[in-house]
């Protein structure tokens, strides 16, 4: 059963032919936009429904009407989960939402009588059923792994589908407000009926819009205006002028947050910094001891390249500049247009538009986009801010492999499920996974750089929708998770000092040169046979025929390198004394991150969420 002019979309289209007897409804299991036909009785029209679930009644889209007797006849209603159609009709449901399962069937209501329902619904009423998610189905909606499961609320919020929908609804109204106040005619009631509905988001209803348009921006156009019941948003605009200016409110929303987050672990590593600024531990180069630094140091370390990282975001924060209101190809034509030629205007209205988006700056000649060497630049900076808490999980994990130190490893926690004994440092690890993932964004946010033809298209759009979100929620990922390993780090000071004890001579290598040179002694010279006593001392530690090193013996009775013996017992029995100017960088470090956390103490207060 075929309607006249009706054009088959795919293979997978039934027809149902005879009503089933109640309770008995046949299921038709279909891949997302493709379509089932429901026939019964006369052949009268057809009509698409984008999803059936929210509103109340659903207005359906009536495509190639069969004849005038489709009319008003056809109509539709939501009760109970089903769509109830008024009159006997061949209905061609184009199934858009990617969130349900189809499943259709003529219900009881069609002229028959079930039990404990006899006679109930009109006449001639044709009740389609459109279920929840069916087991038959493998359409199932995938989460985003980085939001879901490793970003804050407050940066998934700020990316979400409906926060997009408010923003760009608000910029609207701030454009007819400006408009208005600059001589448009545009009515005060009609503002506010947009207004009203501002926070009315109904997702799937766009989606459906979206399906028919196949023009994103036009569908939220649409939506809007049916629930203002007004037309006068989006005048001498396009799409970019919506899309291009809220996109860059949410980066500039979320780099302010990224920024909060600094300070919070900026304001962590200080104080562990502090707190360990005396614990001597043998510092490493290619993970092989190298000299003695303190634990307080490596904190400070990653705090050094962090503190450049702030500061390069910040710079970031001063200078990004706002698109603006720029018209299709960038020259404002359409909005010269609007206000009859004034130009000033035109200039009144985007300066208003960027103070109400907190922007300082405004691009003055681009094209439909605004360069995305821009976009690079913020994934690029994230990418840094990454860096610091990267580089100190790495050495956190390799201290957890020593049993050094620990992460934290908290009440119930499970490190393996073969290995009850296993303590592993998960969370450190997790950041070296979040940074390959940012690094993958930095590189698919180069690839647009210098790739848009004349004054824009839309090549990039697939990249942008993945890796602007996505790498956000990647690097607030990585700050949650590093003030997490920070509140809980432990380090285990008695195993630390056996393995200084160790490795001491070793370390002291370089400050038993020194001491050599001041004593008149050549550098090469002395370089060669302190070497050599350090190969020795180190190749009987290995074999067990040494015991501990025995190195400053060795030293000491080395005439040549002519050591004071006093010099040479106070390094012996004061590591501290050749640490160096730990103490000293790591005050600097932490009076250099007080100036951040006063600018900004309600961040430096943050407590980050549960991880995972």
């Amino acid at each position: 059963m075929t309607m006249p002019g009706t054009r088959r979309r795919s293979a997978a289209v039934a027809v149902l032919r005879h009503v089933p007897a109640p309770g008995k409804l046949p299921q038709f299991h279909d891949q997302a936009d493709a379509s089932v036909i429901v026939g019964v009785g006369m052949e009268v029209g057809r009509a698409r429904v984008a999803h059936p679930a929210q509103r109340d009644p659903i207005r359906p889209i009536l495509e190639d009407r069969a004849e005038d007797e489709v009319g008003e006849r056809l109509s539709f209603g939501l009760h109970s989960g089903r769509i109830h159609v008024e009159h006997d009709a061949l209905i061609r449901l184009a199934v858009t939402a990617q969130t349900v399962d189809l499943v259709l069937g003529l219900g009881a209501g069609h002229g028959q009588e079930s039990d404990g329902d006899k006679g109930s619904g009109p006449p001639h009423q044709t009740t389609v059923a459109v279920l929840p998610q069916s087991a038959a189905m493998t359409d199932t909606p995938i989460p985003n792994v980085l939001a879901g499961r490793y970003a804050s609320l407050a940066m998934r919020e700020l990316w979400s589908p409906r926060t997009k929908v408010i923003l760009e609804r608000q910029l609207w109204i701030a454009v007819m407000e400006a408009q208005r106040d600059l001589g448009l005619d545009i009515p005060a009631d009609a503002i506010e009926s947009y207004r009203a509905v501002v926070d009315d988001v109904d997702l799937e209803s766009i989606a459906g819009r979206e399906a028919v348009t196949r023009h994103d921006v036009k569908a939220r156009i649409e939506e809007f205006c049916a629930l203002a019941g007004s037309e006068h948003i989006h005048k001498g605009m396009t799409s970019r002028d919506a899309t291009e200016n809220v996109e860059q409110l949410q980066i500039r929303r979320s780099l302010e947050l990224v920024r909060d987050r600094c300070v919070a672990v900026l304001g962590r590593l200080a104080e562990r910094a502090a707190e360990h600024a005396d614990q001597v531990i043998a510092g490493r180069t290619h993970n092989v001891p190298a000299q003695a630094i303190t634990l307080g140091k490596r904190f400070a370390n990653a705090g050094e390249e962090l503190l450049l990282a702030y500061e390069a975001l910040e710079s970031l924060l001063l200078t990004y500049p706002l698109r603006g209101l720029k018209g299709p190809v960038g020259t404002q034509q359409d909005l010269l247009d609007l206000f009859d030629g004034d130009a000033e205007s035109v200039a009144r209205l985007e300066a208003r538009i960027a103070e109400l988006l907190g922007f300082e700056r405004i691009m003055s000649s681009v094209g439909q986009v605004y360069p995305r060497s821009l976009d690079f630049a913020v994934v690029s900076t994230l990418l840094r801010v990454a860096g610091g808490p990267a580089s100190l999980a790495v050495t956190i994990r390799l201290m957890a492999g020593a049993d050094l130190a620990s992460e934290g490893f908290r009440e119930g926690q499970v490190g393996s499920s073969a290995m009850p004994h296993k303590m592993n440092s998960r969370s450190s690890e997790r950041i070296a996974g979040f940074v390959s993932v940012l690094t993958g964004h930095v590189t698919m946010a180069a690839s647009l750089v210098g790739t848009q033809w004349g004054e824009g298209d839309v090549s990039d759009s697939v990249v942008r929708r993945v890796v602007l979100p996505d790498a956000f929620f990647t690097v607030d990922g990585v700050l949650e998770t590093a003030l997490t390993i920070l509140d809980e780090f432990t380090a285990f000071p008695d195993v630390i000092d056996r393995e200084l004890q160790r490795h001491l001579p070793f370390l002291a290598t370089t400050a038993l040169l020194m001491e050599a040179v001041r004593s008149g002694v050549g550098r090469e010279t002395a370089h060669a046979r302190i070497r050599e006593h350090a190969m020795a001392s180190a190749a009987a530690m290995r074999t067990g025929t040494g015991g501990p090193s025995d190195l400053f013996d060795r030293v000491r009775a080395d005439t040549v390198l002519a050591i004071d013996a006093g010099r040479l017992d106070a390094i012996a029995h004061r590591p501290t004394a050749f640490t160096g100017r730990s103490m000293a960088q790591i005050g600097t470090f932490v009076e250099r991150v007080a100036a951040v956390t006063a600018a900004h103490p309600d961040a430096a207060g943050y407590t980050p969420g549960g991880i995972l």
